[in-house]
């Protein structure tokens, strides 16, 4: 007797734990999908903060998903904005989209649709006033077969400063270079993307064949001037095809397109993540229509020692809550765990 009473209770407490695994699972899949595009987009949000200068001249047209601009500024066209009332300091940049550093495996360090941003070097603060481009270990490249990349993605390489790594380039194959740093923007969000710093040369070379000139430029704005004022005024000495923005407008603009692409991956996170709900829900319910079935003479037994209907019900009915309340709580946390996991590693 004693033996079969044990029996029951462990079976009831197993299935007590597989309703509660269930309740874990759905609730950490639908949380766990929330946060994750959460994340995405806080650390997109963190990254365009630190990427963008006060005033930015670009390629009308382009965007982050531009691989590559025919359109060039020359030198003249530098100095000319440099001169412009209001700017404190403007640097040219020569950049791409499209260069990635190779993991030791040869495989690429890179996230399914993330690019892989190549940029000289420069030290010109962001928007605001805030940090732009900082080395965090090591030291700025300076020769040009010298890299400094952004840690995250020396994290996952297995790299250290003073290694050789290959990157594959647009133009050029696959090159090899020294880590001589590790560096990024800002805060340090880097949102899956890839930041790899050249010398000049070096980035022209990867660029735009090594040719003269700067695919845009990253302007600071004195102080006390309005960014949207000498936006204005960079514009009219700019050549035609480039275009003078503030760094609010070129982060409202990315944002737009970013949303579009996050939506969708949360989209499609949460309809698997329904489907793992509904599972659940008819797993945790025929799980507790076969716990009242087995306990029909326990309850019976207390329907007889005086207990009404109600009160049964109320103490299955907690019995459920309780188990509810602490399968979505570890489901929380599990998600949370998951979302943080998935955007470290």
């Amino acid at each position: 007797m004693l033996r079969a009473t044990a029996k029951s209770l462990w079976a009831r407490k197993l299935r007590l734990s597989l309703s509660a695994l269930a309740i874990v699972l759905g609730v950490a899949f639908v949380a766990g999908s929330l946060m994750f595009t959460a994340m995405l987009r806080d650390g997109f949000d963190s990254l365009l903060k630190g990427s963008f200068g006060d005033v930015n001249v670009i390629a009308e047209g382009a965007g982050i998903e531009s691989l590559a601009t025919p359109r060039l500024l020359s030198q003249d066209d530098a100095d000319e904005v440099g001169a412009v009332a209001g700017v404190e300091r403007a640097t040219g940049i020569v950049s791409s989209y499209s260069v990635f550093p190779l993991a030791k495996d040869g495989s690429l360090l890179a996230f399914p649709g993330t690019p892989g941003v190549a940029t000289n070097w420069h030290d010109t603060p962001a928007a605001g006033g805030l940090t732009g481009p900082r080395i965090v270990e090591g030291r700025a490249p300076e020769a040009d077969d010298e890299v400094a990349i952004d840690p995250a993605t020396v994290r996952r390489g297995g790299y250290a400063v003073g290694e050789d790594v290959r990157v594959s380039t647009p133009l050029d194959g696959i090159r090899t270079y020294r880590l001589v740093g590790t560096g990024t923007y800002g805060a340090g969000a880097t949102a899956g993307s890839s930041y790899l710093f050249f010398t000049l040369d070096e980035a022209r070379a990867i660029a735009i064949k090594g040719a003269d000139g700067y695919t845009g430029m990253w302007v600071q704005a004195a102080a006390g001037a309005s960014p949207a004022d000498v936006a204005t005024a960079v514009a009219k000495v700019l050549p035609s095809g480039f275009e003078a923005t503030t760094a609010e407008a070129l982060a409202d603009r990315t944002a737009e397109q970013l949303d579009v692409g996050l939506g969708f991956v949360n989209i499609l996170l949460l309809v698997f993540a329904g489907i793992a709900l509904i599972v659940a829900s008819l797993l945790i319910l025929n799980t507790f229509s076969i716990l009242i079935a087995q306990r029909a003479r326990e309850l019976a037994l207390l329907r007889a020692v005086g207990a009404t209907r109600r009160q049964v019900l109320t103490a299955v009915l907690a019995e459920a809550l309780v188990v509810g309340l602490i399968g979505a709580t570890v489901g929380l946390l599990v998600g949370y765990g998951l979302a943080w996991g998935i955007l470290g590693g």
